[in-house]
C-alpha cells in the first residue's frame, strides 16, 4: 500500500492547562512598546520612539494590506526621525498585546473584507544593541509567470547564494545573543530556496525566524519596507545583536497530532507547490494523488476538500513536526496545491487538529518553565490559524500579559518554511546561559537538522527514482525469463529490424550514387 502504517498518537489528557507565568514587573523605562493604531498614527508621537532620551534601536510596523503602504511608512519615518531603522510588512491581519491589564484589547486585531489598522513595535537600545538590515533579491520571475526563462533548482539557489555573499555584517553572529528576523515576499514561492541558500553559504550561524508577508486574498501583492525602500520579490533579514544582560528564547506551536496515516510523494512541482502523484512503496506503482487521498480519507474525490477540514499534512524532522498545508484541490487537473514547497520523496503525514487555544497555552507554559518573566515578544501566526478558528479568536484575548506584536502571515519561518504554526521569540532580562533553554542549549544540533533537511529532500528524490528503476528492471527480467516463446519473438523482431535497417542503407547508397 502507499499508506505507511504508523501507530496513532495518543490524545492529550483532558486536563485544564496550567496558566501562563504572571505578568512581569517591567523596568521603570520599558524596553519595548507595542502600539496599535491606524493610518493617521494616532497614539504615536516623536516621544514614542525615544527611551530615556535615546532613540529606539528598531521599529517594526505590521500594516493592513488595505492601507496606503508607502504613505504610512513615510509618516513613520517622520515621527521616528534621525537614523532609527523602520521595517514594515504587509499582513493578512495584525497581532497585538500591549501588556496593559487595563486596556488589553484583542490579540487578533479585527479584519474583514477591508480593514485599516496597523501595529507598531518599538525596541529600546537597552534591549537591542545592534541592528543590521540586509535585503536579498529572490529570482522568481519564471515562477510568477513574468515570461522569464525557467530556472532550475540549482541555478536559483546559486543566484541567491551569490546575493548573500554581498550581505556583510558589522558584528559577529553568536546564536545565543543574535538572531535574524526574516520577512519574505509571501507570493514569491522562494522561502525554502532562500533558506537552502543561507545554509549553503555557511555565513550566518544563527536562527532565522519570521514569516512571509501577507496581503489581500486576491494574492496579487505583498510589500516589505527594509528601512530604505519598499520591495517585492525580496527577503529582508533583520540581524539583531542583543544588549548585554538580555537574552531571548524561541518556540513554535501547532495544534495538530499524527493520525497514523501518510503518503510518499512521487511527482511534484516544487516551484509551483503542486503534487500530482504518490508512490505505493510495496509495488513501486505511481498513483494519482487524488486516488491516494480518496482511499486515505474514504470519500470520492469531489469530497476530499470537505473531509480534510480539521486535518492538514506535515513532514517529520527528527521527531519534530513541520506543517505543510493544502492550498487547493483541482479535480479537473488532478493535482493538489500546497502553501509550502513539496518535493518527490517527501513523506506527508496526515495530521489531526486539536484545540488551538489549549495547545498554545500548553506550549507556552512548557516554554516558560524555569525561565524568568519575559519582557515581551515578537509572534508570527499563520493566516490559516486565524481563518480556521475565526469564531474562537476572542479566547486568546489576555493570553499574553506582556507587550507582544506580530502578524498573520502567508507562511511562517522557523529554520525552514512551515504552515499553520505560531512562531514566537521572547526577550528576557537575564544574560544568556543563566537559565535553561532546550532550543538554544542545543542550537548546533537544530541548525544541523535544518541544513540536513535539504540534503534529505534530495536523497529522498533519488531514492524514489532508484525504487522505480529497480521495479522496471525487475519486471523486464521477469518478462525476458518467462519462456522461450517470448525470446523467439524478440529475436525475430531484432532480425526484422536489422533487415529493415539494411534495406534503408541500400536505398540510401543507390540514391547517393545516382
Amino acid at each position: 500500500m502507499f499508506l505507511r502504517a504508523r501507530p496513532p498518537a495518543l490524545p492529550p489528557r483532558a486536563v485544564e492547562p496550567p496558566p501562563l507565568p504572571p505578568s512581569p514587573s517591567l523596568p521603570t523605562a520599558p524596553l519595548m512598546r507595542v502600539i496599535p493604531t491606524d493610518a493617521n498614527l494616532r497614539e504615536l508621537d516623536p516621544a514614542s520612539f525615544q527611551f530615556d532620551g535615546k532613540p529606539a534601536a528598531l521599529v517594526l510596523a505590521f500594516l493592513s494590506p488595505h492601507l496606503d503602504f508607502e504613505s504610512v511608512v513615510r509618516s513613520l519615518h517622520r515621527l521616528a526621525a534621525g537614523s532609527i531603522p523602520v521595517v514594515a510588512v504587509s499582513t493578512a491581519g495584525e497581532l497585538c498585546a500591549r501588556g496593559d491589564k487595563k486596556d488589553q484589547g484583542p490579540f487578533y486585531c479585527p479584519t474583514g473584507p477591508s480593514w485599516s489598522s496597523l501595529v507598531v513595535q518599538i525596541f529600546s537600545p537597552a534591549l537591542l544593541a545592534e541592528v543590521c538590515i540586509r535585503t536579498v533579491a529572490l529570482p522568481n520571475d519564471d515562477i510568477r509567470g513574468k515570461g522569464a526563462a525557467p530556472l532550475g533548482r540549482e541555478e536559483r539557489i546559486t543566484r541567491i547564494v551569490e546575493s548573500l555573499s554581498r550581505a556583510v555584517l558589522p558584528f559577529q553572529l553568536d546564536p545565543r545573543s543574535c538572531f535574524a528576523l526574516t520577512l519574505i515576499d509571501g507570493l514569491s514561492s522562494c522561502e525554502n530556496y532562500l533558506m537552502e541558500a543561507i545554509y549553503r553559504s555557511g555565513r550566518f550561524p544563527c536562527l532565522f525566524i519570521g514569516g512571509s508577508a501577507g496581503g489581500k486574498f486576491d494574492f496579487r501583492q505583498t510589500q516589505i519596507h527594509d528601512g530604505t525602500r519598499t520591495v517585492e520579490n525580496h527577503a529582508v533579514m533583520v540581524f539583531v545583536k542583543l544588549a548585554p544582560g538580555v537574552s531571548y528564547g524561541v518556540m513554535k506551536s501547532q495544534n495538530f497530532r499524527k493520525s497514523g496515516r501518510s503518503l510518499v510523494v512521487a511527482e511534484a512541482d516544487s516551484d509551483h507547490r503542486i503534487v500530482t502523484a504518490a508512490i505505493d512503496l510495496d509495488s513501486g506503482q505511481v498513483i494519482p494523488i487524488l486516488e491516494v487521498l480518496s482511499e486515505m480519507l474514504g470519500v470520492p474525490p469531489a469530497r476530499i476538500a470537505d473531509q480534510l477540514q480539521g486535518h492538514t499534512f506535515g513532514i517529520e524532522l527528527d521527531g519534530e513536526l513541520f506543517v505543510r498545508s493544502v492550498a487547493s484541490i483541482d479535480l479537473e487537473k488532478g493535482h493538489v496545491s500546497f502553501f509550502c514547497d513539496i518535493n518527490p520523496g517527501d513523506e506527508l503525514l496526515l495530521l489531526e487538529a486539536t484545540d488551538m487555544l489549549e495547545q498554545t497555552r500548553r506550549d507556552l507554559d512548557q516554554f516558560f518553565q524555569n525561565k524568568p518573566p519575559p519582557i515581551g515578544g515578537i509572534v508570527n501566526d499563520c493566516i490559516l490559524r486565524r481563518l480556521n478558528n475565526a469564531q474562537h479568536l476572542d479566547r486568546f484575548d489576555g493570553l499574553y500579559q506582556i507587550p507582544v506584536g506580530g502578524f498573520s502571515t502567508f507562511g511562517e519561518l522557523f529554520g525552514i518554511n512551515v504552515n499553520q504554526t505560531l512562531t514566537a521569540l521572547f526577550f528576557f532580562s537575564q544574560p544568556p546561559g543563566t537559565f535553561p533553554d532546550p532550543f538554544l542549549d542545543c542550537f548546533p544540533i537544530h541548525y544541523a537538522r535544518f541544513c540536513d533537511y535539504f540534503t534529505r529532500t534530495r536523497l529522498s528524490r533519488l531514492s524514489i527514482l532508484n525504487q522505480l528503476r529497480s521495479r522496471i528492471i525487475t519486471r523486464l527480467i521477469d518478462h525476458f525469463s518467462s519462456g522461450a516463446t517470448l525470446r523467439e519473438r524478440i529475436e525475430q523482431a531484432v532480425e526484422q529490424s536489422n533487415q529493415v535497417r539494411n534495406t534503408i542503407q541500400s536505398v540510401q547508397h543507390v540514391i547517393t550514387e545516382n
